[in-house]
């Protein structure tokens, strides 16, 4: 669950929220739409905690998480994943590696790690990719990658910054597929920003508009 309320947040004395509200209900997916720089990714990262606010409050599954310019709960501690745009992923690493980091980070015991990411590429289509390099994968596989580490430590809460904007149609249509699959597994409170409209018809139980610093039903 996600219930902000009465967010102010003003950069570069341009104002980005202006007494916004938004309450995702515990399981739902909400689709967020708006224009280029309307605030779409800051209000993701103020959710994560990344962003201090100038007036306002975020609560979490019931914890109240930011109120005001004041950080309650670290981003460590907010039992959430986002999937930035460009998704993240250490290139540096293989695909185990950069989700056995999550798995360690969140200490999960170590005898747990190897069978969790098993479980997760095998659930994104991706078993036996563990010890492939991050620059060797499609487009698609890199998705399924950041996927799976995401929803590795089961969160309640998933963020996506328009995850899938850079796939061609088929390539859409299968992780849409699979993401709706993985939402009717674990149940998590799905925020998903996009610039398609078909795109958050088909992935959202609702569809919302950011506007001049402000949510309203699209």
């Amino acid at each position: 669950m996600i219930t902000i309320s009465d967010l102010h947040l003003t950069k570069s004395e341009r104002p980005i929220f202006q007494g916004l509200h938004l309450r995702c209900k515990a399981g739902e997916k909400v689709a967020l739409m708006g224009a280029s720089g309307s605030g779409k990714s800051t209000l993701l990262r103020a959710i994560c905690g990344f962003e201090r606010l100038d007036h306002g409050t975020i609560t979490l599954e019931g914890r109240c998480a930011t109120h005001d310019n004041q950080i309650l709960i670290p981003p460590h501690d907010r039992n959430l994943s986002m999937i930035f745009q460009d998704l993240a992923l250490w290139d540096h690493m293989s695909v185990g590696e950069n989700i056995t980091f999550v798995l360690k980070m969140r200490h999960t015991p170590p005898s747990q790690i190897k069978d969790a990411v098993e479980a997760i590429l095998d659930r994104v289509d991706l078993a036996g990719y563990s010890p492939r390099r991050i620059e060797s994968l499609s487009g698609g596989e890199k998705q399924r990658v950041a996927l799976a580490r995401s929803l590795v430590t089961h969160p309640k809460i998933l963020l996506m910054d328009e995850p899938l904007s850079s796939l061609d149609e088929a390539r859409k249509t299968k992780l849409i597929t699979l993401i709706n699959d993985l939402h009717q597994e674990h149940r998590f409170t799905l925020l998903y920003v996009t610039h398609s409209h078909a795109e958050a018809e088909t992935i959202a139980d609702r569809v919302l508009l950011l506007k001049e610093g402000k949510i309203s039903e699209s």
